[in-house]
């Protein structure tokens, strides 16, 4: 990373108090880094702030900090101002009664009237955003879309690693070449202040890194790649915590399930897909929260797919389908065939239907029609 981009971001950094943090999709390297960083800046007596669309895999829940990312950038609170200056406040307090707050506030002179009272609407004020995995401002969909205003005069640092970044923030931190946001994060702490990144923020960090390369098996897996991951390792990262959480801690009804889809998994070139039944679920005991995990199993098992397809019975009359692509398909095009939508880098859409087998038909042929 240009050193040139990690000075004006330190100095960005420097200059900001409150600090949002916020990314789109939750993926296991995006929420790693976030986390990280929020530890990092943390003790550069920083007050960052998360905010992730939507909820991050549980099977992060090991690394500190996850029950503190929010699903909303504002948080807009009611300010009760009290005149104090000819009568002063004695006590404070509150009663709850059915849909009512009382707050109760007494005087040792006269009471407080309604003139002494003021009521107003605050909500927080940022002085930088980072913004993590998106090629622009408004991949951040409904976060940027219900505040707008926060972005307005304020610097952003805009932290990827994808070919189409639009290059939206004062400071762009953008590398294709590395294979997670994961590294980027780390080359920023580290040329901030390298002393600071401890046990927690180290295994943050290898999380990411470890979570994105599979273990440090797919391609683009650089020797840059394992010289970061040897330093964190340095630093007391836990890795035996990281590989247990990520990979051993597997359920039972989940290698079930997975079983299942690939005891059926048909192909027609590159085009993969299986289908799970409501009796599947049922049987393994797995929930159908599962069924992404499934997904990425498949994924990481065959790798010589262009399109992989589950179709799911989740609920009665009701089929869902994942998709994941593989290079040269353009994943936006194909699940808007569906009016579906993009979730973690893979499609998903629903069809109303009381047969899995006939949906399957359909949805495969219109696939292979796409194609041509």
């Amino acid at each position: 990373m240009d050193e040139v981009l990690l000075e004006q971001s330190r100095v960005l950094i420097e200059k900001a108090k409150r600090i949002l943090i916020i990314a789109h999709d939750p993926l296991d390297d995006h929420a790693s880094s976030m986390l990280g960083l929020k530890l990092f800046l943390r003790k550069t007596e920083k007050d960052p702030k998360l905010v992730l669309a939507q909820s991050i895999d549980r099977k992060l829940s090991f690394l500190p900090g996850t029950k503190r990312i929010k699903k909303k950038i504002l948080e807009k609170a009611a300010v009760i101002s009290i005149d104090t200056s000819k009568k002063k406040a004695s006590s404070l307090s509150y009663h709850r009664e059915k849909n009512n707050l009382d707050i109760i506030v007494t005087s040792k002179e006269e009471p407080f009237s309604e003139e002494d009272i003021t009521i107003k609407t605050n909500s927080t004020k940022y002085d930088l955003i980072i913004v993590l995995g998106c090629q622009s401002i408004e991949d951040l969909g409904s976060l940027y879309e219900e505040s707008p205003e926060v972005f307005f005069n304020t610097p952003v640092i805009n932290i990827d690693n994808q070919v189409g970044n639009d290059y939206f923030g004062e400071v762009n931190l953008v590398d294709i070449k590395v294979s997670s946001l994961s590294e980027i994060t780390f080359e920023l702490i580290n040329y901030f202040n390298k002393n600071l990144i401890d046990k927690k923020i180290a295994t943050c960090i290898l999380c990411g890194i470890i979570a994105q390369t599979k273990s440090f098996q797919i391609p683009n897996t650089s020797p840059k790649t394992f010289s970061i991951a040897s330093t964190l390792i340095e630093r007391e990262a836990d890795r035996e915590a990281i590989i247990q959480n990520l990979y051993a801690k597997k359920k039972l009804s989940l290698l079930k399930l997975w079983g299942r889809a690939l005891a059926r998994i048909k192909k027609d070139n590159e085009f993969v897909w299986t289908i799970l039944s409501k009796e599947d679920f049922e049987k393994s005991g797995a929930e159908k929260e599962e069924l992404e995990e499934v997904l990425e199993e498949l994924g990481d098992q065959l790798s010589d797919f262009s399109i992989l397809l589950i179709l799911a019975e989740l609920e009665i009359k009701k089929i869902t389908g994942l998709i994941k692509a593989g290079k040269g398909i353009n994943l936006e095009k194909l699940i808007k065939s569906f009016s579906g939508s993009i979730y973690k880098r893979y499609g998903i859409f629903s069809i109303e239907s009381k047969n899995l087998l006939d949906t399957e038909k359909e949805v495969v042929a219109k696939i292979k029609e796409l194609q041509e």
